[in-house]
């Protein structure tokens, strides 16, 4: 775990977190030589440098230290692929083979964040949103849950967490109040869990939906190069007879955390004048893409109080899919042909915007659509302090 114990790892973190990437780097590259510094310490650096050399060095001592750690592994594929190395087997089955650092010379250059963020590298460095991009690779040790509020009445509660520290991004969202998230650190959804596994146990035939929806909060981690979530983050539906009706688990995610879009002349602009390029790129199809099969219902941007606070929600639907392709099926020959799906993007600080994905039965809408509308409504960063 990176604390107090480790100065120099936790001084070079601020200083990235700051903006400051060339006056940590000694820090940094300190803390890898004097400090017993774990995977995420060296991604740190590995985010920090601009020598290509020294990131995979730094990539390849991260999975020296946790083979299967998401973040290093999504890396060192990237690195692989731009510079046209051939997949190996990999140690753990991943594709993601660790290569040794070569010995020759070679001339700094920055490494790739992959082909979204190549495209939009000229934006950002205006728009300064690269600065400290790389802010919560330290999510996968830190990421702690803190649910701590059920404040609704009635038929819905206010849910509360936080998805990692350095920096802390906290959501809160009302929901029904069959509604948990499904973190397998809290007792309370491992009890729920094996309840609904009991009343829905999975076939030989299919993936264990309950596995599929349930991670670890505390392990979460933001991809630096492609900006999801890993693992995805869930609240989900747990009442039986909801759950029976739909023949699917409704659920909202949380999957990504992207740069929000930079005006074109790179001038100033409150957060709301952000989302709203967001909400113009996605009815243009350059944000926020559909998926395979979706149709676009209608696209909104709703203001809230202040010029900051604002969010951008698509309606989407899909049809005739086959079992397979129908998020989080309790059984094969269950699953609906028709999926909702409502995504909900949300400011996540200055710089970024937080992607949730609400998925539900088709047939489901309308029980749900005073869920939606609340959803939609109350789904906000929490700001530190």
């Amino acid at each position: 775990m990176m604390n107090a114990s480790l100065p120099n790892l936790m001084h070079g973190i601020q200083l990235v977190q700051a903006g400051r990437k060339p006056d940590a780097l000694p820090y940094l590259r300190l803390a890898a030589r004097t400090e017993a510094i774990p995977a995420e310490g060296w991604l740190w650096l590995a985010a920090a440098t601009d020598d290509r050399e020294e990131y995979r060095h730094c990539v390849n001592q991260a999975l020296s230290l946790a083979p299967s750690h998401p973040v290093a592994q999504r890396m060192l594929g990237e690195l692989n692929r731009q510079e046209g190395w051939a997949w190996g087997g990999g140690t753990s089955g991943t594709g993601y083979a660790p290569v040794r650092v070569a010995t020759g010379t070679m001339a700094p250059a920055r490494p790739s964040r992959g082909r979204r963020i190549l495209r939009a590298l000229a934006v950002l460095v205006i728009a300064g949103v690269c600065l400290g991009a790389v802010a919560a690779l330290a999510l996968s040790d830190t990421a702690q849950d803190t649910i701590r509020d059920w404040l609704g009445t009635g038929s819905e509660r206010t849910v509360e967490f936080s998805v990692g520290t350095l920096p802390a991004y906290r959501f809160r969202v009302q929901v029904p109040d069959t509604w948990l998230p499904a973190n397998q650190d809290d007792p309370a959804w491992r009890e729920a869990r094996a309840d609904l596994e009991a009343a829905f146990p999975p076939s030989d035939d299919q993936i264990n939906v309950w596995e599929q929806i349930s991670a670890s909060f505390s392990t979460a981690a933001r991809d630096p190069v492609y900006g999801q979530i890993v693992p995805p983050l869930r609240l989900v539906e747990t009442d039986r007879d909801a759950l029976a009706r739909d023949g699917m688990v409704a659920a909202l995610t949380l999957e990504e955390i992207l740069p929000l879009p930079a005006p074109a002349d790179g001038a100033p602009a409150t957060i709301c004048d952000r989302m709203r390029l967001l909400e113009e790129q996605a009815r243009s199809g350059e944000a926020l893409a559909p998926r395979p099969g979706e149709e676009t219902l209608d696209t909104t941007f709703s203001g809230r109080d202040g010029a900051d606070e604002c969010t951008v929600s698509l309606q989407r639907r899909a049809t005739g899919l086959p079992p397979q392709q129908v998020p989080f099926p309790l059984a094969i020959d269950r699953a609906p042909d028709a999926v909702r799906t409502v995504v909900i993007a949300v400011p996540a600080g200055e710089a970024r915007f937080a992607v949730w994905r609400l998925t539900l039965a088709e047939s489901a809408t309308g029980d749900y659509e005073g869920a939606i509308e609340t959803i939609v409504d109350t789904l906000r960063r929490v700001p530190e302090g």
